[in-house]
């Protein structure tokens, strides 16, 4: 478990009584070269069918803020906690070539559709996946774009910053005026489906995607689609950042952050090293200023007031709700949601570099601790 030096905690999801859920649950850990099909804003995947070769194991990974189930006539997964895997499953029959329908016991009308195929595996061993982003940045034609991880996902077990930019016009003028109306907003990229690997190795160049407002709090559904935003097509600039997680690594001594530009703005993105952990992403000023040679690269920010902890796990309770439709549930094991640790109006004595400057917050923009899981 996580505790973040003066932080608390913050409010749990729900899901419906009838789920009979355990107060507390094993995580289930992601099984090695399986595929994972997420559930994210009550859709299995991105909504299309999901192909997997005939004798491929299967998890669901439950993006959402309610448990699901994916539920078939020869499967069933059970109830899916909230940021939570299902257990494998092995499918050993090819099934007819549109496939077989499947569903969520909790949600009427939430369906999806699983092709089963006598096909080679692919030559990398990984499938695609969604790989949402935090989108930073005013100009249209310099932003950046920071993924949304998970520790529980090799999907998504990746720590990846990038320059990006609107390739049209129309979806440019867009988003300018929607940044304009919502200053400082949280805006989650939604691309098309891809293999994350591919903006290391330099094969993806660009990707379509919609862009949606967000909540702050990560246990939110992402908002609606920004106008003129949707399914836009968007180039990668340059690879600020890309590595693979160690869960296993100590925690440095201090809090580390990364500290990016997109020109007049400034964005400091916390260094995520060992599990558990958090992503957080603000809006920052910085004292004296730096320099443009000083912020090539990205620099490294050590916050010396500020600490991670460990403690050791605790058994947390789920509780019945009044009216008996929902159960409260508990974090999963491990798992501690404390609130934003960089405060708006915050002002942070900080080294950079080596060097001693003076960080102000002028907006906290994001911060999740879903990817704390082990």
């Amino acid at each position: 478990m996580l505790i973040m030096v003066g932080c608390g905690t913050s409010a749990t999801p729900h899901a419906p009584a009838h789920a009979h859920l355990p107060a507390v649950q094993k995580q289930v850990e992601p099984r090695p070269g399986a595929r994972i099909i997420p559930i994210y804003k009550f859709k299995f995947g991105d909504g299309q069918p999901a192909r997997v070769r005939l004798g491929e194991h299967v998890q669901w990974f439950n993006a959402d803020s309610m448990v699901h189930t994916a539920s078939g006539d020869d499967f069933d997964t059970g109830f899916i906690r909230p940021g939570e895997l299902s257990e494998p499953i092995q499918f050993l029959k090819v099934t007819p070539p549109a496939g077989v329908p499947y569903f969520c016991n909790v949600h009427e009308g939430m369906k999806g559709t699983l092709i089963v195929e006598d096909t080679p595996p692919p030559p990398d061993g990984v499938g695609k996946s969604v790989h949402s982003m935090v989108t930073l940045g005013t100009d249209p034609e310099m932003l950046i774009l920071h993924h949304i991880s998970l520790f529980n996902d090799p999907h998504h077990f990746y720590h990846v910053t990038l320059e990006a930019r609107l390739l049209d016009p129309g979806p440019r003028d867009a988003y300018k005026r929607y940044v304009q109306a919502n200053p400082d907003p949280l805006i989650i990229l939604d691309p098309e489906l891809f293999v994350l690997t591919e903006l290391e190795n330099g094969t993806r160049k660009e990707m379509k995607g919609t862009f949606s407002s967000a909540s702050i709090n990560p246990l939110v559904n992402f908002g609606d689609p920004i106008p003129g935003l949707e399914d836009v097509r968007v180039g990668v600039s340059h690879l600020i950042e890309f590595r693979k997680y160690r869960p296993l690594e100590p925690y440095p001594d201090r809090l580390q952050y990364r500290i990016v530009s997109t020109g007049p703005e400034l964005f400091l993105l916390h260094e995520v090293e060992g599990a558990p952990s958090f992503q957080e992403v603000a809006r920052v000023e910085v004292t004296p200023p730096l320099t443009g040679a000083q912020l090539k690269g990205a620099p490294r920010v050590t916050i010396p007031t500020k600490r991670l902890q460990r403690v050791p796990d605790v058994t947390l309770p789920g509780a019945a709700l009044s009216n008996s439709t929902h159960v409260l549930l508990s974090p999963p094991p491990r798992t501690l949601r404390p609130v934003p640790q960089l405060a708006t109006g915050e002002i942070l004595d900080v080294e950079i570099s080596g060097s001693k400057h003076q960080i102000k917050v002028v907006k906290s923009i994001y911060f999740d601790t879903r990817i704390l899981n082990k």
